[in-house]
């Protein structure tokens, strides 16, 4: 089986399937806060547009480069502080998967499988299994290094969750939190039940 790692592809599945009528893919997705938190650490809302190792394509707009995901709020993009830029994109980014998912099921469920981070953090031979069964294959019988290598299973670190909406609550414009905690809800509906 050939595969490819690539970001931001799930808006996109009709592109890939025409081109690829067998494609498949393997969707990982992620807790919104985690995902904020984890732009926020690698300071993504000031990196788009200026450094040249951010390799998402970032259209030149009347308010500056923003990244394509977030060209809809480009006004509001360009005058947000940092934390509040990587809350658009991840917003932007999950409201957009959340579209694609819906319009694409059930015609596509053979084609697409989703995978929650936080379901294999804590069970990873669980979702391994059902990776393999999926793809019609066996896991490796070394996977227990990769784990080990990668550390888990282990708990999610529900305390730094927590921190991290008290910080981005005090730190951001109200609607961009609020909208952050309407998908922080759905997505804990949809995929984890905590």
């Amino acid at each position: 089986l050939q595969s490819y790692v690539v970001h931001e592809h799930l808006p996109h599945f009709d592109l890939w399937h025409r081109a690829f009528p067998q494609v498949r893919f393997l969707s990982t997705i992620r807790h919104p806060v985690d995902l904020v938190g984890s732009w926020n650490r690698r300071r993504w809302g000031e990196r788009w547009g200026v450094d040249p190792l951010a390799f998402i394509p970032v259209p030149e707009t009347p308010f500056g480069p923003v990244p394509w995901f977030a060209v809809e709020m480009a006004e509001r993009y360009a005058t947000s502080t940092s934390l509040e830029r990587e809350i658009i994109g991840v917003s932007q980014l999950v409201k957009m998967y959340e579209d694609a998912r819906q319009a694409l099921l059930p015609k596509f469920t053979e084609n697409i499988k989703f995978v929650a981070l936080e379901v294999f953090v804590e069970d990873p031979i669980g979702e391994l299994q059902s990776i393999a069964d999926w793809l019609g294959t066996e896991m490796h019988h070394h996977m227990h290094i990769a784990l080990a290598r990668e550390g888990v299973p282990r708990p999610i670190d529900l305390d730094l969750r927590e921190r991290l909406v008290d910080q981005f609550e005090k730190e951001v414009a109200k609607d961009l939190f609020d909208d952050l905690m309407d998908l922080v809800k759905s997505y804990e509906q949809t995929w984890i039940v905590r």
